[in-house]
């Protein structure tokens, strides 16, 4: 998780919506849980990005500019890529050449 830095100076909990980005590695036993599931629930929470990396399948993608719609808010923009391609969140950058991958 992604926090502001002085939301992170507080003891115990925090408020979902200070989140400024959600990032996950696949589950090795469970890839729906982050790949649909939590692609359906952050929104709702208020994050407003959520970074997955899949080394399963060596892709990833950056889901951004949460909209309302009839199901409730979702994800307006999605882009995918690829090891090997740098993923950016905002003006953050993570390059993926190096990250591991399932055997």
């Amino acid at each position: 998780m992604v926090i502001a830095e002085a939301d992170r100076e507080g003891e115990g909990a925090f408020d979902p919506r200070t989140l400024l980005a959600a990032i996950e590695v696949v589950s090795h036993s469970n890839p729906d849980n982050d790949w649909v599931g939590k692609v359906r629930d952050y929104p709702l929470l208020g994050i407003p990005a959520y970074v997955i990396f899949g080394p399963r399948t060596g892709t990833g993608a950056v889901m951004t500019d949460i909209h309302p719609t009839p199901e409730g808010p979702r994800y307006a923009t999605r882009k995918d890529f690829v090891y090997g391609e740098t993923a950016t969140i905002a003006h953050w950058t993570i390059p993926t050449d190096t990250l591991p991958r399932y055997s």
